[in-house]
């Protein structure tokens, strides 16, 4: 697996977009410069491998992705509970980097929000797509008011 990951991490960083032969090509003449890796046929196995993968993760979402890792480190199964707290610290971890003005670290941690988010939803045995389509159909026609900065619903206004 570690091969695994090594060999897509390679394909995208030294030949990703090119058409098949060629990607090939520059993927071994850039093996070939690294002598620890001589193998080259067992590496060109891996690579078609990486190539099937790739195609194949193409057409999925960026959540199914994310639940696709999830599985792989078996976190579906996991209790909610635990998750909820790395929700927790990731959320401190985005709002220390808002009030830095840390653009990158508010990117990681919006992400990393939401990869918690769709391992908890996995978890209690829903889909993280469907909890989203509920929560947009809940404040699609909501009517309120803007205080301080905040979104006030409109029953809360009374």
């Amino acid at each position: 697996n570690k091969e695994k990951n090594e060999t897509l991490y390679e394909f995208k960083n030294v030949a990703y977009g090119l058409p098949f032969a060629t990607a090939l090509t520059r993927v071994a003449m850039h093996r070939s410069e690294d002598s620890e890796k001589t193998d080259l046929l067992s590496y060109i196995e891996r690579f078609e491998e990486a190539c099937k993968e790739l195609e194949k993760n193409k057409n999925m979402t960026t959540v199914q992705k994310v639940e696709q890792w999830a599985v792989e480190r078996n976190l579906h199964t996991q209790d909610p509970k635990v998750q909820i707290c790395k929700t927790v610290e990731e959320l401190g971890e985005l709002a220390r980097a808002i009030n830095k003005g840390d653009v990158k670290g508010q990117i990681d941690g919006i992400g990393d929000t939401v990869v918690t988010l769709i391992c908890i939803s996995m978890q209690l045995g829903l889909r993280f797509d469907d909890c989203l389509d509920y929560a947009y159909n809940e404040i699609k026609n909501r009517k309120g008011k803007l205080i301080n900065g905040s979104f006030v619903k409109e029953s809360d206004l009374k």
